[in-house]
């Protein structure tokens, strides 16, 4: 509970006619686990270590329905105590029902990612949970199971009736639940769908036209795999130029697919320091490209992501999020000016540890490099965050420890959430700019077949989109765990098929094998059966 209080209005007078300060205020507490009906005697009296204002104060009574404390204060001066005011009653209460919840559905997963606002009224007690529950004739009946989200958060994942998936009426409703018993529900909220493989998208790399082929072709075979999206690098030539990507960026147009334009590197023969200065000269290149190519190409870009993998010495060195943060707070004011669109952080490397007991100080590890740009007040300056969740364990199977790539890529994913979470960011998603299997020698020193790696990435895309995870056994749990990542849509790093000729061609890095080291599985509409079944 919290006593608040004003200074009396008449204080003592000495002897000499002057006034007597207030040196302290007491408070006696009683309580109830009736409602009132009847009231312990009050305690002996306590002295508050507010001089003026408000404190808070224990409650003895039980952390129930019914339960509660009243309170009486007096001031005290060096003249003595004063009278005792009339007692002021809080009781324990239900707490008023969560706010505006939005359920996104994901079609083919069965699973729902549900965010809300907490309470406006906790009723006093901390809230144990946010309960769900299900309507299929549009909110006339609803379910008799009534469903437990994630307590400690404000967005959950919840498993949704089958039937809900081609059923139009399906509706959520929350509820809150404190000791003191549920709220009332909230107004039924209709599900949001969104399709898996709109989610699902190519990361096609730099340089990303292979020999021989044409743009133009290029572009369609990238729409043929049945990508929603594509991610490409858009680079200054020189701070007075604009870029490479304008063509790149009519050609998604043309195919119908959307992009995630990546803000990357600097000018050739840059000084070897990037510099806040030259970060501002960044900044105004970055907004005037967004500009021209969101009013030439209107719909087609559906994030700026600022920067490739910052945490990674390749691509910033030495590590600096401090440095990242300033480049990012001065880019997004500019992109801010001229577009609409979301802003990504730079994709994070899946290197480092990921925290929890892993924790260092570290920039490289990723949850490390987020907690980084937070403490420099980046918070306000991204939309969502980037990540390159990797697969690099080379086992036989999907499962199980010691799947070394999926707890440096999957794992950092949960770490990250954490940290978002932490700074109140639960609603922002997190996105997959980069993902995927390399064909030939991984990290983890083994290869990879093409039917284990369509295997593989088939599961990665089911776990990220449903983005329900388990941190330390790479299985997908289900309902226990109930934590829900919030995840965006994924893009596969350089998805080529092996020995495809007219394919989409090598990668610029080459394994042991010969091979392009991150070819990827992909014939033509392999994409849109990834998740099916």
């Amino acid at each position: 509970m919290t006593l608040a209080w004003r200074a009396p209005l008449n204080s003592a007078v000495s002897s000499t006619g002057t006034s007597v300060v207030v040196t302290s205020y007491e408070y006696r507490s009683a309580s109830t686990s009736n409602s009132g009906s009847t009231w312990s005697g009050y305690a002996p009296a306590v002295t508050l270590l507010a001089t003026s204002g408000r404190q808070a104060v224990p409650c003895s009574a039980p952390l129930a329905a019914g339960g509660g404390c009243r309170y009486v204060l007096a001031a005290r001066s060096a003249a003595g105590i004063g009278a005792w005011t009339a007692p002021t009653t809080a009781l324990w209460a239900p707490p008023s029902a969560p706010r505006t919840p939005v359920v996104v559905g994901r079609h083919g997963a069965h699973v729902a990612s549900v965010s809300w606002k907490t309470p406006t009224v906790s009723g006093g007690l901390p809230l144990k949970d946010t309960l769900a529950q299900v309507s299929t004739d549009g909110g006339v009946t609803w379910s008799a199971k009534i469903e437990s989200l994630a307590p400690a958060y404000t967005t959950s994942a919840f498993v949704l009736p089958a039937s809900c998936e081609t059923n139009s009426e399906c509706r959520v409703r929350l509820y809150a639940l404190n000791a003191a018993g549920r709220s009332a529900p909230t107004l039924p909220a209709q599900i949001q769908w969104r399709s898996v493989s709109d989610e699902i998208g190519i990361a096609t790399g730099t340089p990303y036209v292979p020999a021989g082929m044409t743009e133009p072709q290029f572009w369609n075979r990238v729409a043929a795999t049945g990508a929603g999206w594509a991610r490409i690098d858009c680079a200054p030539l020189s701070y007075a130029s604009y870029s490479t990507c304008d063509n790149r960026v009519a050609e998604a147009r043309r195919v119908g697919l959307r992009l995630v334009l990546t803000f990357s590197y600097r000018p050739p023969n840059s000084p070897d320091i990037f510099t806040n200065s030259e970060h501002q000269q960044w900044a105004i290149w970055a907004g005037e490209v967004a500009a021209r190519l969101t009013s030439a190409n209107p719909g087609t870009i559906g994030a700026f992501e600022i920067w490739n993998e910052p945490n990674n010495p390749v691509f910033w060195s030495p590590v600096d999020p401090v440095a990242y943060a300033d480049l990012l707070a001065r880019t997004a004011f500019a992109l801010r000016l001229r577009s609409s669109v979301p802003i990504l952080t730079g994709g994070l490397s899946p290197g480092g540890v990921n925290g929890g007991s892993d924790a260092t100080t570290d920039p490289r590890n990723p949850a490390t490099w987020l907690a980084a740009i937070y403490s420099s007040g980046a918070r306000g300056h991204f939309d969502a965050v980037g990540h390159h969740p990797y697969d690099t364990y080379s086992g036989v199977t999907n499962q199980g420890p010691p799947r070394v790539g999926w707890e440096s890529g999957y794992r950092a994913a949960h770490w990250l959430r954490v940290v978002m979470d932490a700074n109140g960011d639960s609603a922002k998603r997190i996105w997959a700019t980069e993902a995927g299997t390399p064909s030939c020698t991984g990290y983890s020193g083994g290869k990879f077949s093409e039917g284990l790696r369509a295997t593989r990435l088939r599961d990665d895309i089911a776990d990220w989109t449903r983005g329900i995870h388990n941190p330390w056994t790479g299985e997908s749990i289900g309902l226990g765990d109930k934590s829900d990542w919030n995840t965006g849509p994924f893009m596969v790093f350089k998805m080529y098929k092996q020995y495809d000729a007219p394919g989409l061609g090598l990668s610029f890095a080459t394994a042991q094998c010969g091979h392009p080291a991150w070819y990827e599985p992909a014939p033509v509409a392999m994409l849109k059966t990834l998740t099916a079944g």
